[in-house]
This record gives structure tokens, C-alpha cells and sequence, in this order.
């Protein structure tokens, strides 16, 4: 097994991949310009479709993080972590019946409005929306019956664990009941709330979350077996990455793998990097959005009514608090990047 690199062809692939992120920014810049009111430019006038929230909403769940690390999982642990698939679609089906019904009416722009209409209380929102603010900053092997023997002698398919014992690390439960109230959690984030109140119906809310529930537990499954593919792979070669230098970090695997079997397929590595960098993307573009929602409803509307702003003043704030936003993960991310190489 030889080290493998980035060839030319893959670069060209992921800038223009990049290229074409900006040029559809700018195009719906543009487009977009004459957008008079907040509601027009935070949440689309809530005219939005069922589609292109499902899969805005599918693409937010599903980051760059879960698009390397779980195939990681599973290449040292075992496929049973898959099982978190369940308890996404329990989140979804819980989430079907109760939250979308709940927060579509209220027609919330800020997920934080809620709790000032519960509790009636201006500063408990206020300080629940700064602590939410700050909390978002993140066919080699010889064909599939071939792979899942390899991987079941590996043990990387193990029986599955109904022990109740927290200290397991993947048992049925932790994994269903744990994945569940994890997706629950993100149903609540700023992003899904503002998702599902840019739709014009209930109806049409609960079907995104439906079909989200089903798209996210089919890629869960699939991009845990892809762990169980990488492991399979390296048995057949006879060569473990980590032991054998190559690999220092199990977060550096599935690039690796990648690179490795799309090896003489030039730019196939830079779409896969590409793909990488979309998802990464797709997350902090919501999160971006979530907190200029945040920024402008539910910090700076009492300096807005106090002074009259006008509704253009308005939109060129939150303009600028994406600028803001955008900026700060930007220098964020540049840290990490030093610290990491360092």
C-alpha cells in the first residue's frame, strides 16, 4: 500500500466546485436585492417548498463531522452504531406530531421568541438567546458478502447489546433512546425552527420532517457501513493505515480511503473533498443565518422600535450581521486551522 496525494485534477475539481458555491451566492444576491422586509430575507416570506426545505434541512443535519467521523466509528468499533438511524426516526416521528404543530403556529422567526410568549419574560429570552448564540460556533475487496464476512470476523459487526449498562459503549439503547433526545435537540435548534416556520402550511412541515427522519436514518446506515467497507478493504490488503504510519488520527481515514481507492480516477478525490467541503459548508451557512435571525430579533428589536429604524435599516442590519457572523467563523476557523498544523 503506497501513500496517496491530491493530484492537479482534484484541485481544478474543488475550486471549481468553490467557484460555483460563490457564483450562486452572487447570483442570488442579486436576484434577491429587492427584498424590502425581513421576512423576505430571513425566512424566504414563509412561501418556501417542501423539497428544497427537506433537503436544506437534511444537509444541515448532515455535516462534514458526521461525514468523517462516522465511518471512523464503525471502522473501530463496530456497525452497530447505525442504530442511532432509529432514534433519529423516533425524533422525527415524535417531532411530526408535536414541535412542528407547536412552533409552525406561533410563526416564530427566532426559536428564543418562545420562551418569552411561555414565561412572559423579555430577559429570560434575552439570555437564553446569547447563551444559544454562543453554543453554535462545528468492489477492490471482492464484493459486498466478502466485505460483511471480513467484518464480522473483525468483529466489527457485533451481536447487538441490550445491556442497560451506561458504560456500554454502543448498546441498543444508548444508541436509540440516546440518538432520539440527540435529534431532539437539533429539532430545537435556531436553524430547524426557522426552517419550519418559512413553510406556509403544517401540512407541509410535517412532511419535511417526515421525509428528513427517512433521509437522514438512510444516510446514518449508509455512511456507517462505509467504515465497515474501509475495514474490509484493509484486511484484503493485509495492511492496517494506522499501524502502519500512515494515518495518526482515525478523523484522517476516510479521506484517506477515499483517496486511496479513487487512486488513477483523476479528479475523483477533489469531488469527494468537494463533497466534504459542502457539507461543512451547508452547516455554518445555517448556523450563520440562525444567528443574524437571532441577532436581529431578539437583540437588537428594542433598539429598533425605540428608534423608529426603517425597514430597509433593518435588512441592511441583518446583512451586515451575516457579514459579521460570517467573518468571525471564518477567523475561527483560520485558528484551528494554525493550531492544528502547529
Amino acid at each position: 500500500m503506497a501513500k496517496v496525494s491530491v493530484s492537479e485534477a482534484d484541485y481544478v475539481v474543488i475550486c471549481g466546485f468553490l467557484s460555483l458555491s460563490v457564483g450562486i451566492g452572487l447570483y442570488y444576491a442579486v436576484r434577491g436585492r429587492r427584498r424590502n422586509t425581513r421576512e423576505e430575507y430571513l425566512m424566504g416570506g414563509r412561501r418556501l417548498h417542501v423539497i428544497p426545505v427537506t433537503l436544506s434541512l437534511c444537509v444541515t443535519y448532515l455535516s462534514s463531522t458526521s461525514f468523517v467521523g462516522m465511518p471512523a466509528e464503525t471502522f473501530s468499533s463496530g456497525f452497530t452504531y447505525a442504530f442511532v438511524s432509529l432514534g433519529c426516526a423516533v425524533a422525527m416521528f415524535i417531532t411530526v406530531f408535536t414541535v412542528v404543530p407547536m412552533m409552525h403556529s406561533l410563526q416564530l422567526t427566532s426559536v428564543y421568541e418562545y420562551f418569552q410568549l411561555r414565561f412572559g419574560s423579555v430577559v429570560l429570552r434575552r439570555c437564553i438567546s446569547v447563551v444559544g448564540m454562543m453554543q453554535n460556533g462545528v468492489h477492490d475487496i471482492g464484493g459486498i458478502g466478502l466485505t460483511w464476512d471480513l467484518a464480522v470476523q473483525g468483529g466489527r459487526v457485533p451481536p447487538v447489546d441490550f445491556s442497560a449498562d451506561p458504560r456500554v459503549r454502543h448498546s441498543f439503547w444508548s444508541l436509540v433512546v440516546g440518538g432520539a433526545f440527540m435529534f431532539m435537540a437539533y429539532i430545537f435548534d435556531q436553524s430547524a425552527i426557522q426552517r419550519m416556520c418559512a413553510l406556509p402550511s403544517v401540512r407541509q412541515a410535517k412532511l419535511v420532517y417526515a421525509a428528513t427522519g427517512v433521509v437522514v436514518s438512510i444516510y446514518v446506515v449508509s455512511i456507517s457501513f462505509l467504515g465497515v467497507v474501509a475495514y474490509s478493504y484493509y484486511t484484503v490488503q493485509g495492511c492496517d493505515p494506522f499501524k502502519a504510519g500512515y494515518l495518526k488520527n482515525r478523523n484522517q481515514l476516510v479521506p484517506y480511503f477515499m483517496m486511496e481507492i479513487f487512486n488513477g480516477f483523476p479528479g475523483m478525490t477533489g469531488l469527494f473533498l468537494a463533497t466534504i467541503f459542502s457539507a461543512g459548508l451547508s452547516s455554518v451557512s445555517s448556523v450563520i443565518n440562525g444567528l443574524a435571525a437571532n441577532t436581529i430579533e431578539d437583540l437588537l428589536r428594542p433598539v429598533f422600535d425605540r428608534y423608529n429604524t426603517t425597514e430597509k435599516g433593518k435588512i441592511f442590519t441583518a446583512k451586515m450581521s451575516v457579514e459579521s457572523w460570517g467573518t468571525k467563523f471564518k477567523l475561527v476557523g483560520i485558528g484551528l486551522q494554525a493550531t492544528l498544523i502547529h
